[in-house]
């Protein structure tokens, strides 16, 4: 995957914004360009949907994709003998990681009130300790939103994604397809709603999984560069081909503070606790983890 990666989806990537600029730039549509670096610290780092697009999701342009799969530092017993009790305390192991996002992105209004929308991203991140934990995915969004009224609009995406793991057989391509709504009350309160359904296959099948994310989320608007957010989550991810039946769900409450420097760039904090069950055929085990992060992100 990772010759593939290099050989096909960036020069595939190069192609299409070459293709944007093209279209874009006699129909006047709307280009948008973003770069952000971020620091994580996780106090418990299982390996379990480490790509969950619910954290930090509401800084992106594209909202989060789920794109991720299952690898369990230490193995499956990490989790299942250790997740809960004092053993889980004992083996908790905190790491931190860094994040390269960016992505570019076209909005085209259809109509007074639909517009299309194109997107590419890549993502990487990778660990201080857990360097086997590292990837790198790079998405591609083809969506459609409407503006139902002054404050009332929704969106629909259909997503691809591959995705590129330093763990033998987890390198996949996963396709997903989310529906989004968003309410403003007045200038400065906002609520959105999103469910997304996806399918993963894995170069191994045991780590092919489908899965269901579904999350909501409130943000308040202090001032024009001020803002505050704060949403929940639940993330499940059945991994059927597995020989012992292995199921994931992560829970995750989230507070994202950011700040407007300049038209530009902005800084931006946040706070995610995770709630996190692995089972299988024959055992089941919790963990909870605590992440911190900070980010600095341009937006063109």
């Amino acid at each position: 995957m990772g010759s593939f990666f290099r050989s096909f989806l960036l020069p595939g990537i190069t192609l299409v914004i070459c293709s944007l600029f093209l279209w874009a730039a006699p129909a006047a549509a709307e280009l948008t360009f973003s770069f952000e670096v971020s620091g994580k610290y996780e106090d418990n780092v299982t390996g379990v949907a480490r790509d969950n697009p619910n954290i930090g999701a509401d800084t992106r342009h594209g909202g989060g994709v789920t794109v991720g799969g299952v690898h369990l530092k230490g193995g499956l017993d990490d989790i299942i003998s250790g997740g809960t009790g004092t053993a889980a305390q004992a083996a908790k192991q905190g790491d931190f990681s860094t994040t390269l996002y960016t992505d570019i992105g076209m909005y085209r209004d259809l109509s007074d009130k639909t517009s299309l929308l194109l997107l590419l991203s890549v993502d990487h991140t990778a660990y201080n300790k857990f360097t086997d934990l590292d990837f790198t995915i790079g998405t591609a969004i083809v969506g459609l939103g409407h503006r139902f009224s002054e404050g009332f609009s929704g969106r629909i995406e259909a997503s691809a994604a591959l995705r590129d793991f330093k763990i033998a057989g987890a390198d996949s391509t996963v396709y997903g397809l989310t529906a989004s709504l968003k309410e403003r009350v007045g200038e400065a309160v906002w609520f959105r709603e999103a469910a997304t359904i996806e399918q993963s296959k894995a170069d191994n099948s045991i780590n092919d999984y489908t899965g269901t994310d579904l999350s909501i989320r409130a943000g308040y608007v202090f001032s024009g560069r001020s803002s505050l957010s704060a949403g929940y989550s639940y993330l499940l991810r059945d991994f059927k081909n597995s020989p012992v039946g292995v199921q994931t769900s992560v829970q995750a409450a989230s507070l994202d503070w950011s700040m407007d420097l300049s038209d530009r760039w902005s800084i931006l904090a946040g706070y995610d606790h995770e709630w996190i069950k692995v089972k299988t055929d024959i055992d089941s085990g919790t963990a909870d983890n605590n992440i911190y992060s900070a980010a600095v992100r341009y937006d063109f």
